[in-house]
Formats: C-alpha cells, sequence, structure tokens
C-alpha cells in the first residue's frame, strides 16, 4: 500500500504537453476539487505493479514531500498551464501591441511621405505651369508689342510721307519764286536778260513778213540800244519788225507777235510753265 500510495504522490515524469488555447474554457467550468489523502488511502485499491521489495517493505517510509497547496499534482499543473497561457496572452497582446504601434507608425510615415510627395508634385507642377503661363504671358505681350510698333512705324511712314509732300511742295514754291526774283533782279539791272529773252523767244521761227514785239516798258528804255546780236537775229526773221512798249507791265514782259502765232515768252509765263511740269512730275512719283 505504500508502494500505490507513493506512486501516486510521487508519480513519474512525463512530458507535458499544453492544449491549444483555443480548446481550454477558463469560465464556468467547477473547480476542480482534488481528493483527500485519506479518501485514497481507505479506497480498497487491487493495483500490483511488479514484486515488491522486502528491503522496502521492511524500511520505514519516507516523509511524503509536501504538497501544493489546495490540491494534488493536477491542480498544480493546472496553475502551471493557466501561467503559462496567462504568459502567452501577454506576449501574444504585447505582440500584438507592439505590430499595432508599428503599423500605425509605418501608416503614418507612409501618410507623412505621400504628404511630402504630394507637396513635391504639386511645387513641382506649380513651378511648370507658372513657367508655362509665364512664357504665354511674354509671347503675348512680345505679339502685342510687335504689333504696336508695326502700327507706329506704318503711322509714322504716312506722316512722314505726308510730311515731305507738303514740305516738297512748299521747296518747290520757294524755289520758284527764289528763280522768279531772281530773273527779275537780273532784268532791272542787265539789258542782257530781256535781249536774252527776245532772242530765246524768235530762235525758231521761220522767216515772217512782220514781227511785234511786245515788251514792259521799264524794259524798252533797256532795248532801245539793241545789241548787234539782236540786230542780226531779228533782221533774218523779218524787214519788218516793231517793239511795242507795254505802259506800266511788270518788268520781265515779253511777247512776239507773227502773222501765224503768239508766243508769251513773259517772265511770269515761264515759271508757270515750269511749275506745271514740275507738279506733274511729282504727281507721277
Amino acid at each position: 500500500m505504500r508502494n500505490i500510495l507513493k506512486s501516486f504522490l510521487e508519480p513519474k515524469a512525463e512530458t507535458y504537453v499544453l492544449p491549444d488555447t483555443d480548446d481550454i474554457y477558463m469560465g464556468g467550468e467547477d473547480e476542480f476539487v482534488p481528493l483527500e489523502a485519506e479518501e485514497v488511502v481507505r479506497d480498497p485499491l487491487d493495483i500490483t505493479i511488479g514484486e515488491e521489495d522486502p528491503a522496502e517493505a521492511d524500511q520505514e517510509p519516507e516523509e511524503s514531500p509536501k504538497e501544493p497547496e489546495d490540491g494534488g499534482p493536477v491542480r498544480y499543473a493546472q496553475l502551471q498551464a493557466e501561467l503559462i497561457l496567462n504568459q502567452a496572452r501577454e506576449e501574444a497582446q504585447q505582440i500584438l501591441d507592439q505590430a499595432r504601434d508599428r503599423a500605425l507608425q509605418e501608416q503614418e510615415e507612409i501618410r507623412a511621405g505621400g504628404r511630402d510627395e504630394g507637396y513635391r508634385e504639386g511645387y513641382a507642377q506649380g513651378i511648370a505651369k507658372a513657367m508655362d503661363d509665364a512664357v504665354r504671358d511674354r509671347e503675348a505681350t512680345a505679339a502685342r508689342l510687335e504689333q504696336e510698333v508695326q502700327a507706329f512705324l506704318e503711322k509714322a511712314s504716312l506722316a512722314r510721307e505726308e510730311m515731305l509732300l507738303q514740305t516738297q511742295d512748299e521747296l518747290l514754291e520757294l524755289c520758284l519764286s527764289i528763280a522768279e526774283k531772281v530773273v527779275r533782279v537780273s532784268l532791272k539791272s542787265s539789258s542782257e536778260v530781256i535781249v536774252r529773252m527776245i532772242q530765246t523767244a524768235t530762235e525758231r521761227m521761220k522767216r515772217q513778213e512782220w514781227v511785234h514785239i511786245y515788251i514792259s516798258g521799264c524794259d524798252a528804255r533797256q532795248v532801245a540800244k539793241i545789241s548787234p546780236a539782236l540786230t542780226g537775229t531779228l533782221g533774218a526773221l523779218s524787214q519788218h519788225i516793231k517793239v511795242v512798249p507795254m505802259g506800266d507791265d511788270e518788268g520781265g514782259t515779253c511777247i512776239v507777235e507773227t502773222p501765224e502765232e503768239i508766243v508769251d515768252a513773259s517772265v511770269s509765263t515761264q515759271m508757270s510753265n515750269i511749275r506745271s511740269v514740275l507738279y506733274d512730275q511729282i504727281g507721277a512719283l
């Protein structure tokens, strides 16, 4: 009997395999109550484990080890299992918390990286858009300025042409007026001028029956002394030549009359003809 009790109190050490946590049901179970030692002893057991050693039978029973409080080995194993299970749960919770914290940290890093990347992309897009807008604005400004410059040049060209035409007319009138004054002053200072005018007016005429030359009164005194050159020119033109003074006409009057034609070689008439020719030439340009 002692051996039976000993084998029960000191069971053989075997490898203990913990069950899965899913298979353990902690709540609602009746608390395990181990049997008292006396009850185990009083129960009639007919268990034979080998042959009893006589020497062991003669020996005094050894003092049994102190049992764990509140029960036997099964309760002890149950407590150990609960302790291991709690530790496993705590470790699992720690691992879960660490994984959750790491996931939150990675999520925040990804979110921050996304913000930074979005900021960089937005900044780059903003710079590119600003450059494109600046190029378009510069091109539009250049085109507008080019149009304005072209319009200004066209207006300036028209104004220059108008000014040139106006100035040209004024310059032409000024030149003609100066030339006419020079001729009239020359008529007053020299008789050769009126003689040259008469020669120019009659040099292309053929011989006529008579010739009348009309000059102003102020120039008649200049022609009183006809030069030999004028005498030869008029003698070849006709045998009947008459110089007729025209009263108070302005100097430079010279009109030659023949039976066939009348030639006005006066200074004013010649200047008028020159003016018409010059204006016709300017208008043709």
